[in-house]
């Protein structure tokens, strides 16, 4: 399985990847991966790791998650 993550332009074709992203408003689902990621741009190590540990109940086998900027406010 592939997904396109830039568009054919004139003669050249689309760019594909095999490392899929699922993104959403707030994570980032990444079937196949196994971790957490948290955005650089939640700055406190405090509230970067209370994110972590509430997404990571959630993860398992089946793919890890990015949170992104707007996740940290709803998590």
């Amino acid at each position: 399985m592939v997904q396109v993550v830039k568009d054919p332009l004139g003669t050249k074709g689309a760019r594909l990847t095999t490392d899929i992203t699922l993104p959403s408003r707030y994570l980032v689902f990444m079937p196949g991966a196994s971790h957490v990621g948290v955005s650089q741009r939640i700055e406190s190590e405090s509230e970067r790791e209370r994110l972590k540990k509430v997404v990571a109940e959630y993860c398992d086998e089946q793919g890890g998650f990015i949170i992104r900027t707007g996740g940290g406010r709803r998590v």
